[in-house]
Parts: structure tokens; C-alpha cells; sequence
């Protein structure tokens, strides 16, 4: 798998100046947030994944990571499309890291 990033809706809650982005690629996950002064990066293998919890609305979806050692991911405002997405890839991920 070629490596895909996904860009959450700057219309959402807490997306407004800063979206979050979410890289995948065969092994791992990478969450970027950029913030008014710095930025938060976390990078995750697919065997690291305790979890994931898709929560739909009408146009935005929210996706809860979980690792296995107890941190969590929070990523908001994805279109709900590309967070089913993102979840198949990190499923497929996940048992392939078995």
C-alpha cells in the first residue's frame, strides 16, 4: 500500500486554524497536529493499536486510536467517508500485524 494522509475538515471543532492529519502507510500510523506555538506528532504501528472507535455525524466523522500501552489518539472532524476509510485501513493493519 502506497502511503495515504488524510486531512480533517477545517470547518470542525478544533480544526479551525490547525486541521489534523492522519498518515498511513503499510506498518504505521502518524497523527499531526499543528497548534498556534509547536505542533503534536505520534506515530503508531498497527501492532501498538489497542482499539479503534468510529463515531459518525451527519457530514464529520471523530476517531478514537487507543494504544496498547494506554495513550489515546483523538482525531476529529474527518469526513465520514475517509474516517470509514481510515478505520478499514487500520483494521486490515492490525490483523496483518498479528
Amino acid at each position: 500500500m502506497e502511503k495515504k494522509v488524510f486531512k480533517a475538515s477545517w470547518m470542525t471543532k478544533s480544526n479551525f486554524f490547525f486541521p489534523t492529519t492522519l498518515e498511513l502507510t503499510d506498518s504505521d500510523l502518524t497523527y499531526y497536529k499543528k497548534k498556534m506555538i509547536g505542533s503534536e506528532t505520534r506515530t503508531l504501528s498497527y501492532a501498538q493499536i489497542a482499539s479503534v472507535v468510529l463515531t459518525t455525524g451527519l457530514m464529520y466523522a471523530d476517531l478514537l486510536i487507543e494504544s496498547s500501552g494506554g495513550h489515546q489518539i483523538i482525531a476529529q472532524g474527518f469526513r465520514n467517508s475517509d474516517a470509514i476509510q481510515i478505520k478499514e485501513i487500520i483494521d486490515e493493519g492490525r490483523r496483518n500485524s498479528k
